[in-house]
C-alpha cells in the first residue's frame, strides 16, 4: 500500500539526506503538535517520517512536523548518530522524489515532462499548471491507459480543466488492460508522482478509459482516492471503491459498454452521474469537452462538497471559473448555464463570488433553450439509472445489441429535445445498436 503522508515529506528539505536508523528509542510519551499525546517507541527516522510503535505492536507512520517542537529534537538527536552514507547506491524505487518545478506551456500546447521513473520499470508522464499550489495541497489526475500506456496525448486532452482547478495531470507510462506488472507500476507511479509532482494524497481522481476505466475502479477501491472517472468502462466484480468519493462516469452512447457503465453508476449511488456522451468504444477522445467537463465536475464535488479546498482556494478557482463561463462558454451558454446552476445548486457556494454566480445563474435562466439543454442532461441522466442499468452492474460488454427500453427512451428525448445543443445528437446514438470490437 502507498506510504501514508507521502506528500508531507517535501516539506522537510533540513532531512533531504536520508539518516541510518539507530537503535529504537525507549517507550516513551510523544506530543503532537496539537497537543495530543501516545505513548511509543520511535522505531526508524527516515526521511522526515517517524515510524512509531505502541506496546501492543501497532505501528504507524507520522511526519516529523506532526509531533511537537520538543519531540522534534529528539528525534533529530536520537537517530543522527550514524551519518549516511556517501555514496548513494539506493535503488530507483527507493529514492525520495525530487519535486517536480511548474513550466510555462511550451509553444503550441501545454507543457507535459517525462517520462519520470519511479522504479527500474515503471514511469509516467505529467503537467503542472500554472494553477497548482505546489505546496502538497493541491488536486491531481491520475491517468490509466486502456489497450495502450497512458501517454503525453492523454495529458493534451486536460489542458483547459487543468488550468482551471489547478489539478496536476499523471499519465502512468506503464498502465494497460491487465497484468500484475501493470498492477504495481500504478502503485509505483502514483507513489512517485504525489512527491515528485507535490500533489495532495488526499485529492487524487483517477481516471482511464475501458480496461483502463476497470483499473480506474480498482484503484479506487486500493488507495485513497477523492473522486474517479471511468470512460467506457466497468465495475469488475469485487471490487469496493470508496463510498465517500465523488464519480463520473462517462458513458458511449453506443458503446458496447454502455449497460455495464449504467450499472455502476447505480451501484455507486448518490455520489455518482453518468455522462451519455456522442461516442463508441474507443473514440472517447475525441470529445474533449466530455473529458474537461469531467474533471471540474470531480474538482468541485470534493472541494465544496466533500469540502477538500480551502477558502483561498475556492476564491481563486471562482474567479478562474466565472471567466470560463462569461468568455470561453460565451458562445456555449447552454453549458455556461448548466455549470452556473451547479455551482449555485449542487455546489451550494458561498462566499464573496456567490452573488456573481447566482446573478449569472438567473441571466442565463431566461433563455428557454438553456433551461432545456439543463432538463435534456438530467433526462439523460435517468436513462442511465433506468435503462442503461437494467442488467445490473456486471453484465460485460454487449456487442451489437439495443433493447425496446432504450429505443423508446431514446426516441422520447429525440422529440422532446429536438432543437436543442448536444441533446438530440446523443439521443440518436442512443437509439443504435452498440459497437464492437474492432479486427486487428
Amino acid at each position: 500500500m502507498m506510504t501514508k503522508y507521502v506528500s508531507s515529506i517535501l516539506f522537510f528539505s533540513v532531512l533531504s539526506q536520508s539518516l541510518i536508523a539507530a537503535e529504537p528509542t525507549e517507550l516513551r510519551d510523544w506530543e503532537s503538535a496539537k497537543g495530543q499525546k501516545i505513548r511509543a517507541k520511535a522505531m526508524t527516522f527516515e526521511d522526515g517520517v517517524v515510524m512509531l510503535r505502541r506496546s501492543s505492536g501497532k505501528e504507524g507512520k507520522v511526519p516529523l512536523s506532526a509531533l511537537s517542537e520538543e519531540d522534534q529534537d529528539f528525534i533529530k538527536k536520537h537517530f543522527a548518530k550514524e551519518e549516511a552514507p556517501e555514496v548513494d547506491e539506493t535503488p530507483v524505487a527507493e529514492k525520495e522524489p525530487t519535486k517536480a518545478k511548474r513550466k510555462k506551456g511550451k509553444k503550441g500546447g501545454l507543457a507535459v515532462e517525462g517520462p519520470q521513473k519511479s522504479s527500474e520499470e515503471s514511469s509516467y508522464s505529467y503537467h503542472i499548471p500554472s494553477t497548482a499550489p505546489g505546496d502538497g495541497t493541491g488536486p491531481a489526475l491520475f491517468w490509466h491507459g486502456g489497450g495502450r500506456p497512458g501517454n503525453a496525448s492523454d495529458i493534451k486532452r486536460f489542458e483547459k480543466s487543468a488550468e482551471l482547478t489547478g489539478a496536476v495531470i499523471i499519465a502512468c507510462g506503464s498502465s494497460s488492460n491487465s497484468g500484475k506488472r501493470n498492477s504495481d507500476s500504478i502503485e509505483e507511479n502514483l507513489e512517485h508522482s504525489i512527491a515528485h509532482c507535490s500533489v495532495s494524497e488526499d485529492r487524487i481522481f483517477f481516471a482511464g478509459p475501458s480496461g483502463g476505466g476497470a483499473r480506474t475502479m480498482g484503484s479506487a477501491s486500493r488507495f485513497k482516492t477523492a473522486g474517479a472517472m471511468p470512460i467506457v468502462g466497468y465495475l469488475s466484480d469485487g471490487l469496493r471503491p470508496s463510498k465517500s468519493a465523488y464519480y463520473y462516469v462517462l458513458i458511449g452512447a453506443y458503446d458496447f459498454n454502455r449497460y455495464a457503465s449504467g450499472g455502476m453508476v447505480k451501484e455507486l449511488g448518490s455520489k455518482a452521474i453518468g455522462r451519455i456522451a456522442t461516442y463508441g468504444h474507443g473514440t472517447h477522445g475525441e470529445n474533449v469537452q466530455a473529458l474537461n467537463d469531467g474533471l471540474i465536475w470531480l474538482y468541485t464535488r470534493n472541494a465544496y462538497n466533500g469540502k477538500g479546498a480551502d477558502t483561498s482556494e475556492l476564491e481563486k478557482f471562482e474567479e478562474r471559473f466565472y471567466t470560463y463561463l462569461t468568455t470561453d462558454l460565451e458562445s456555449q451558454q447552454h453549458l455556461a448555464y448548466y455549470w452556473a446552476h451547479h455551482m449555485v445548486n449542487t455546489c451550494k457556494m458561498k462566499g464573496s463570488n456567490a452573488v456573481k454566480f447566482s446573478e449569472l445563474f438567473s441571466t442565463l435562466g431566461k433563455d428557454p433553450i438553456n433551461v432545456a439543454y439543463l432538463n435534456g442532461r438530467e433526462a439523460l441522466e435517468k436513462v442511465v439509472e433506468k435503462e442503461l442499468a437494467e442488467f445490473g452492474p456486471h453484465p460485460g460488454s454487449k456487442f451489437k445489441h439495443t433493447s425496446s427500453s432504450v429505443n423508446k427512451a431514446a426516441a422520447k428525448i429525440l422529440k422532446k429535445f429536438e432543437g436543442i445543443p448536444e441533446i438530440p445528437e446523443v439521443a440518436k446514438d442512443l437509439g443504435k445498436k452498440t459497437d464492437s470490437l474492432k479486427k486487428k
